[in-house]
């Protein structure tokens, strides 16, 4: 599957120009260049900085390093980059003389230059059709390959060990900083990209519903005088993929949060931490404000509150506002909407709140396994361009988009996440990212030189979907429905424990600073 992925996308990594002065307080990053691989079943093409044609046949060796190679650029460079290293050696034949020539790589993790390693010596050995007759097709391949598991666990362990990456996550996420600190703001906060017209003008209209007669007509004649909770699971799903009026979305979000979790809101406010209830009175103004009259304030302070008691191990976050914003915009009680908080947070999205951040960090790695799987075109341009799964998935995985999307587009996203639970997130980000995801051009020619940055295409990530929630919300719940088909709770359940499983290969001095050049 590897070589299959690589001959059909390609392959980002870095070549280290070893003949180049760094001179004396130059750093090793200066002599890398990022660069495409394109692979064929006679050449392997290196796109930049200049491009270089390596012949298979001509292919002498593939060597992977334990210690530090003797060429004067790598005296800067860190311990832990040299488990990511490649040298390809060939014999380069001309017209009267052959030459010997190598070429050094690093790629983004561990993980990639280990399979780079396996498959091409295999292809060095036995012939790049012999590998491929062995390889089962792409499309019988269910679950993420060993390597693209190990690919995304490598992340995982590194921003976990990460202090300065997992700081800068922590102000992505919990943007609550003093004015001296605005620089440090997130990739995530609204403050920094502005709103598409069409989205500006939804949410400033206010907190309103799409409830067309058509819609109401078509629940009426399935339901036929029965209760929404009578119907079938198989009766339900194109109701709601199609949209479902308030009525029954009070009915149906009962059901799905369940009775179990609710608790007296009155008994369990006044007993917060007050520094737990100083947070979230610094929170209840920037929900919304112009969405929610006091006596909502009120209520909304108390359910946060009210939750901080229930699970003092989480407390209070930033994101958590939002999320009980939604049940109290549509009108439920107190009770039912501190009943729905506790559902999302700790069944649909388990740990994702905590103040370690570890659920979401795991559930970003395994997306990143998913999209390696599932899209690789995309996935390729996500390490081209240095985008790290865990700032585009921040606004979904924290607050179901409840404080980014207008509140009509927010309750379709909803119908769907909370009748198909955890994995029903799952879905709906991978539909959004084959959706919106900006790829422009031609991956096969594919160029570094002035491209965008990560900001910028998270940024237009974020605009695309805004844009799409607004206009085309049914484009995004039919896409998340298909991709519900292959996203079995079972496979979530079993990437989370891939991902969370111990590695030891990993060094324990693993790279604090990220995996990108």
């Amino acid at each position: 599957q590897w070589l299959k992925e690589t001959m059909h996308y390609g392959l980002v990594c870095s070549v280290v120009e070893s003949h180049k002065s760094i001179g004396r307080t130059g750093e090793f990053e200066d002599a890398c260049t990022k660069t495409f691989l394109k692979l064929n079943r006679a050449q392997l093409i290196i796109r930049l900085p200049c491009e270089m044609t390596i012949q298979l046949k001509e292919l002498k060796a593939v060597e992977g390093h334990s210690k530090r190679p003797s060429s004067p650029v790598f005296r800067t460079a860190k311990s832990t980059l040299f488990s990511r290293l490649v040298t390809l050696r060939w014999d380069q034949t001309g017209r009267a003389t052959t030459a010997a020539r190598y070429v050094h790589l690093v790629f983004p993790t561990r993980s990639d230059a280990t399979a780079f390693k396996r498959v091409m010596g295999d292809v060095q050995r036995f012939g790049i059709a012999s590998v491929l007759a062995g390889r089962s097709a792409q499309e019988s391949v269910a679950e993420p390959t060993e390597w693209q598991i190990e690919r995304a666990r490598e992340h995982f362990a590194t921003t976990i060990r990460g202090r300065p990456l997992r700081a800068r996550l922590l102000r992505i996420i919990f943007p609550c900083v003093e004015d001296g600190q605005a620089e440090a703001l997130s990739l995530a906060n609204d403050e920094h990209s502005s709103r598409p017209e069409a989205v500006h003008e939804a949410i400033a209209v206010g907190p309103s519903l799409d409830e067309s007669e058509e819609m109401h007509i078509r629940w009426a004649d399935v339901l036929a005088g029965r209760s929404p909770h009578e119907l079938s699971a198989d009766e339900l799903r194109p109701l709601i993929d199609a949209g479902m009026p308030l009525r029954y979305r009070h009915a149906l979000w009962s059901k799905w949060v369940g009775e179990r979790y609710l608790k007296s809101v009155e008994e369990l406010h006044t007993q917060s931490l007050p520094d737990v209830s100083r947070q979230i009175e610094l929170d209840i103004p920037r929900t919304h404000p112009t969405w929610m009259q006091d006596e909502q304030k009120a209520v909304l302070r108390r359910v946060l509150n009210a939750y901080s008691v229930c699970n003092p191990d989480v407390g209070y976050c930033q994101g958590m506002n939002f999320l009980a914003m939604v049940f109290l915009l549509l009108g439920f009680s107190e009770s039912m909407i501190l009943a729905g908080l506790v559902y999302i947070i700790e069944d649909v999205l388990p740990g994702c709140h905590a103040r370690g951040l570890e659920g979401y960090l795991r559930d970003a790695a395994v997306l990143d396994a998913l999209v390696h799987h599932r899209l690789p075109a995309v996935h390729l341009q996500l390490e081209a361009l240095d985008v790290q799964m865990l700032v585009l998935g921040v606004d979904h995985f924290v607050s179901l988009m409840a404080g980014k999307w207008p509140l009509a587009s927010v309750v379709r996203l909803w119908d769907f996440v909370l009748s198909e639970g955890s994995r029903g997130v799952f879905a709906s980000f991978l539909a959004l990212i084959e959706l919106y995801f900006p790829m422009p051009g031609s991956m096969s020619g594919i160029t570094f030189q002035g491209v965008d940055d990560a900001a910028d295409a998270v940024d237009a990530f974020r605009v695309a979907c805004m844009t799409g929630a607004t206009l085309e919300m049914d484009k995004i719940v039919a896409a998340s429905r298909r991709w519900l088909t292959v996203l079995p709770q079972s496979l979530i359940d079993k990437l989370r424990e891939d991902i969370l499983a111990e590695d030891e290969s990993l060094s324990p001095s693993a790279e604090r600073s990220g995996t990108a050049l």
